[in-house]
């Protein structure tokens, strides 16, 4: 149960420390913004890519989601196993007999 949770925590809170990281590309646009670099500047979504930034924030995301997915599957399969005979992990919850 606690490697569930941990997991959990640990999604949830690489996922919103995702969120705060999301503010550094979006300073590199306002500042860019803030010069006078033309109207096409101000319309060009490629911006949002030109920053690297933005595939740091985005993979720390997508694995925070992923490790919260794992977390929230062991704590799901450690609540529904019978309190006498956990699984030792995930992969062993589906094996019922004691010969597994």
């Amino acid at each position: 149960m606690t490697t569930g949770s941990r997991f959990t925590k640990w999604g949830l809170g690489l996922f919103i420390f995702g969120i705060f990281l999301n503010l550094g590309p979006i300073g590199h646009y306002c500042i860019g913004a803030n010069h006078n670099n033309g109207e096409m500047f101000l319309h060009n979504i490629t911006l949002w890519w030109g920053c690297p930034w933005t595939f740091s924030v985005f993979f720390t995301q997508i694995a925070g989601l992923g490790i919260l997915a794992f977390g929230l599957t062991q704590l799901f399969i450690d609540r529904s196993a019978p309190t006498s005979a956990s699984p030792a992990s995930p992969m062993s919850a589906h094996c019922a007999s004691p010969e597994c």
